[in-house]
């Protein structure tokens, strides 16, 4: 049973009878008699979370193992596996407990608005540390296209990894400032924090603007680059097999951009209507809204795998269930003819059978070729005389 009216003044008193929020966000608010959906909340972030860290796992073991796909494009994939790792191993388990903690009403009010503090900030700083990932992927992708006779030059593999590393630290310095100031300002007055969240949401739109504007120009250059390039090299085989290749790749990293940009535009409309309907200032609205953003966690690394089979191939051998192809041998007669003597050595006795034969081959291959062919048999034919005599020989030893 809940607690009384006493009971839970004490424990919310920033609530009333039937609504809950926090100093930090006050426009969002609980609703206190709701209790089935966050359990529904919840069912659905225990599946989302460990499928989003187990196949974005896979995509970085696979990165990591394969050499065909250590690449230096691929170093900005890897990282942005690791951000939605993060998510789901940090920000969609914060966002369930907060949601069963507030329904049971079992913390006080002040721990409970620290951890949804946490679990909105780590999904923030998550979702903009994509957006700038994807950022550079698209830049990477502009040089292979337009700039593919520098390419090797300009993108390397330490160059990739200091911007995967810059893409982080974008992400820490634009979400730093309102970590620090938020709570603080949500302690003293609502107002003031009322104040800070609505500065910090300008600047975070700013920049994915700034990011979004970047992504484009640079997928359209791409389109342009790739049409230009088809069109003025048709005729060169191994240029036209390379443009389709870098094609594929811009391709599987213009999806996962588009999928990132649908998955956090219910999150945009959200935001944009609790000024207009009072059921999107209800905190159920936005944790469904971010069950898209969850999603898009685990739709990358499938996309990965669809789109390009060495992804896929590498993930189903880590889970062992596909076996890696062996490199076919290439076994010559002389081979063949020295594991045929080996086994006759040690008691198969069929060796006269099988020089009789080579024997009968040569003769019809010499009866049927030409003169400078001869030699070649005869010499063919002496050897493996030779080779006879001292398998019998060693036969016939006590």
């Amino acid at each position: 049973m809940g607690p009384n009216e006493t009971e839970r003044a004490t424990i919310f008193p920033n609530s009333t009878r039937s609504v809950f929020y926090c100093p930090h966000d006050p426009h969002l608010v609980w609703d206190l008699h709701d209790t089935t959906s966050p359990w529904v909340l919840a069912a659905v972030a225990s599946i989302i979370s460990p499928l989003a860290v187990l196949l974005n796992a896979l995509i970085i073991i696979a990165v990591k193992q394969r050499k065909e796909l250590q690449r230096a494009s691929n170093i900005l994939l890897s990282s942005l596996a690791v951000t939605d790792v993060l998510v789901g191993s940090l920000s969609i388990p914060l966002s369930a407990v907060v949601e069963l903690l507030v329904t049971h009403q079992v913390l006080a009010d002040h721990y409970i608005c620290v951890l949804d503090f946490v679990a909105i900030s780590s999904t923030v700083f998550l979702t903009i540390c994509s957006f700038f990932h994807l950022t550079m992927i698209a830049w990477e992708r502009y040089v292979a296209i337009r700039k593919w006779i520098d390419y090797k030059v300009m993108v390397t593999k330490g160059r990739m990894k200091k911007l995967a590393m810059v893409a982080w630290v974008l992400a820490i310095v634009t979400v730093s400032p309102q970590f620090i100031t938020a709570p603080l300002t949500g302690m003293m007055r609502a107002n003031e924090g009322v104040l800070a969240l609505e500065i910090f949401l300008i600047v975070l739109s700013v920049l994915l603007i700034s990011a979004l504007s970047l992504i484009v120009y640079f997928y359209v250059m791409v389109y342009l680059g790739v049409r230009k390039r088809k069109i003025s090299q048709i005729l060169q085989v191994s240029e036209l097999v390379s443009v389709k290749q870098e094609r594929r790749i811009a391709m599987t990293a213009a999806v996962v951009t588009i999928a990132l940009i649908l998955s956090f535009l219910p999150s945009i409309l959200g935001g944009m209507l609790q000024g207009i309907y009072p059921v999107f200032r209800q905190r159920l609205a936005m944790r469904v809204a971010d069950i898209f953003l969850y999603l898009n966690s685990v739709a990358n690394p499938l996309i990965y795998c669809y789109r390009d089979r060495r992804f896929r191939n590498a993930v189903l051998e880590i889970l062992k269930s596909r076996k890696p192809k062996e490199k076919p041998s290439v076994v010559t007669d002389a081979a063949r003819f020295v594991d045929v003597k080996h086994n006759d050595v040690f008691g198969s006795g069929k060796d006269t059978l099988q020089m009789q034969k080579v024997e009968n081959q040569v003769r019809l291959t010499r009866s049927a070729s030409c003169d400078l062919a001869r030699p070649v048999d005869r010499a063919y034919l002496d050897s493996h005389k030779i080779r006879l005599t001292r398998t019998k020989s060693s036969l016939s030893l006590p």
